[in-house]
């Protein structure tokens, strides 16, 4: 909400810095709270439906703030009442998350004693334990020496390098195109969408595919990546369409992580 009332770049950048930093541990959150209610079998699949809602939040975001774009009131500019008023949606469910989530079973005051027992008992094959906050000095020294570790690392950098770029400026990138700054957000939408279909096929594709085929489906969904990069850089800049497509085909390479699993 904060970033509602900046004058300039370098308030903006310091209070940008500081919400990045912050958001940075939303997925490892999300991923140590799957651990702690499912089953490692059961994982994946949670894994992929919590993170398809990464593409509706995108969707509904684009239309939200292609609506938020139209207020020109007293605070001045659209943008400002864009991050007033997602930063007020957004702590507002904060709080509603402090006081009503459960970040294991032990915690649930909605379980009874005997859904506690139950819900630990069904971890047991995990063998991770309940809660353990304890940074242990041989689990870091076996995670950077573990090749496995470092050849998983090289493809989320390798793979994630244009995608980061076309989410961070992609508002940017889609005006080069030729649209208006409104279209850009209400493009955001499809964007969202997108997101939703390559999370989810490439997550019933490796699950359905008879063998070990996640390493196939990761590459191949990775693939898109190279063709929308292609395309941007050969075709007409008067076919924005065209440009526009090849710019939501890279955001397949989002699901590589998902096969993995």
């Amino acid at each position: 909400m904060a970033l509602g009332g900046c004058e300039n770049f370098s308030s903006f950048a310091a209070l940008r810095f500081i919400m990045g930093a912050l958001e940075s541990c939303s997925t490892p959150a999300y991923l140590l709270i799957t651990a702690m209610w499912y089953r490692i079998e059961e994982q994946p699949i949670r894994i992929g439906y919590w993170s398809t809602f990464l593409g509706l939040a995108n969707a509904f975001g684009g239309l939200l703030c292609y609506l938020i774009g139209h207020i020109h009131g007293a605070l001045g500019e659209p943008w400002r009442y864009q991050f007033i008023i997602i930063g007020a949606i957004s702590s507002l469910w904060g709080l509603v998350m402090f006081f009503t989530f459960a970040e294991n079973a032990t915690a649930a005051s909605w379980l009874s004693a005997d859904e506690k027992k139950l819900a630990i008992e069904r971890l047991r094959d995990n063998q991770t334990g309940i809660k353990n906050s304890k940074v242990k000095r041989y689990q870091i020294i076996e995670a950077i020496t573990d090749p496995k570790t470092w050849i998983f690392f090289l493809l989320g950098v390798a793979s994630q390098v244009v995608n980061g770029a076309a989410s961070n400026f992609g508002s940017l990138i889609i005006k080069g195109f030729g649209f208006s700054s409104l279209e850009t957000t209400l493009l955001q939408i499809p964007y969202g969408f997108i997101i939703v279909f390559s999370n989810l096929s490439a997550m019933y594709l490796q699950h359905w595919l008879p063998g070990q085929k996640r390493c196939l489906v990761a590459c191949l969904y990775v693939l898109p990546s190279l063709a929308g990069t292609v395309g941007i850089h050969t075709i007409s800049r008067s076919s924005k369409w065209a440009l526009l497509t090849c710019y939501w085909v890279p955001l397949f390479s989002r699901s590589y992580f998902k096969t993995p699993g």
